[in-house]
């Protein structure tokens, strides 16, 4: 019962992340791009820190999904070979035939 609640917890998870990093990303492309030409009040201006932090999150995001790629890629071009031998292996054997061996 406890397996059951964690795979529908991590299963949440990842459905509440798919939906809210593409909203997120949208959400701080739009404000970086509603404040680009705002008056500078100088070297503390609220809205330069706020255009920062959304650049922030957008190179933590992206870096995170080329990091994903670069883990992935490698590991897709080795099972893919590996795929391709073991559909030539054929799956019957004596036993799947039904054959009987007699000594």
């Amino acid at each position: 019962m406890r397996l059951d609640r964690n795979i529908y917890r991590n299963r949440m998870i990842a459905f509440m992340m798919v939906i809210l990093i593409p909203i997120i990303m949208l959400v701080c492309t739009f404000t970086i791009a509603s404040e680009v030409g705002h008056v500078c009040m100088g070297e503390h201006c609220p809205i330069c820190s706020h255009i920062e932090q959304c650049e922030n999150m957008l190179h933590r995001i992206v870096d995170g999904v080329t990091n994903l790629i670069l883990a992935v890629f490698p590991l897709t071009l080795f099972l893919l070979p590996v795929e391709a031998v073991v559909a030539e292996v054929p799956t019957q054997s004596l036993v799947s035939k039904k054959i009987r061996l007699n000594d």
